[in-house]
């Protein structure tokens, strides 16, 4: 499980994806406001190994390398 909090106090929405190394989205959700401070992104069905996350609201974007492990 990936976890963010307070991404955006002023965003209404956020969207999430998880992108893999060869550039494919694996993952992409939207987040509404009641969810947008306390983001939890489900990886139980992954496989073990680094992803990339991106996270943008319709100000920023912010994206992270992450490592999956078990």
């Amino acid at each position: 499980e990936i976890r963010i909090k307070n991404f955006s106090s002023e965003s209404k929405s956020v969207q999430t994806k998880l992108i893999d190394l060869s550039g494919r989205i694996i993952q992409s959700q939207d987040w509404s406001d009641i969810e947008v401070n306390n983001i939890k992104i489900d990886t139980l069905s992954l496989p073990e190994g680094f992803y990339i996350l991106q996270i943008q609201n319709e100000s920023k974007s912010f994206s992270q390398k992450v490592q999956i492990q078990r």
